[in-house]
């Protein structure tokens, strides 16, 4: 691969860092949060490493440079196809399958060398067929969640994100074999609904003027 090809992949991926997230884009959030596909990646890829670190005291076989790599290229094809909304894929099952299918191909504009080896990892991704890729899986959700309250924290409503929330019950169940990633899960859950509570106080006494 020679340095023209690294330059001209590096100038696509360059695109990630001013690509927004549509979901927070869609959800009104201020433009300050408005969270870019870069940022989501280099969460998820954070996360990733936590859970790894924490996985691998208690014994378990990971690999951590796989589940990196994993977390690093599992949204990289948006450089190329952009960020999907979600209630746009949740119209019909067949536009998922569709989105993965062009993310493969997405794959050889990207990336010009070992393209085999990364196109296999982000197959991984999409099949959840390794530990690695089901923890990348599981570090992409909280990172959204985290980000959410992260905007909470700062004052924006709580109510705005309620439908993020929506089905973290079905992910802590999903987890529950992997205690810690189910226990971040269920602190998360009880902080939004702090936020919530504290919001609606916030509303009550306004209406009282008190």
């Amino acid at each position: 691969m020679c340095a023209k090809e690294i330059i001209d992949s590096a100038f696509l991926s360059e695109r990630l860092k001013r690509m927004k997230r549509t979901g927070w884009i869609m959800t009104g959030v201020p433009d300050s949060f408005q969270e870019s596909i870069a940022d989501h990646i280099i969460g998820t890829a954070c996360i990733t490493i936590l859970l790894c670190n924490a996985l691998i005291n208690e014994k378990v076989e990971i690999d951590l440079e796989k589940a990196v790599t994993i977390a690093i290229v599992h949204d990289i094809s948006e450089a190329i196809i952009t960020d999907i909304p979600k209630s746009m894929r949740n119209l019909d099952d067949s536009l998922r399958e569709s989105k993965k299918t062009i993310e493969m191909k997405a794959i050889p504009h990207l990336i010009k060398n070992d393209q085999d080896r990364i196109s296999n990892l982000l197959k991984d991704y999409h099949e959840q067929d390794s530990a690695e890729s089901i923890i990348v899986a599981a570090a992409d959700k909280l990172d959204m969640y985290i980000h959410a309250i992260t905007m909470e924290r700062a004052g924006v409503p709580a109510e705005q994100f309620v439908s993020f929330f929506e089905d973290i019950d079905d992910f802590i169940v999903q987890f529950e074999y992997i205690e810690i990633i189910a226990e971040i899960a269920k602190n998360l859950k009880t902080m939004h609904e702090d936020f919530l509570k504290r919001d609606s106080k916030k509303v009550s006494l306004d209406s009282t003027g008190n």
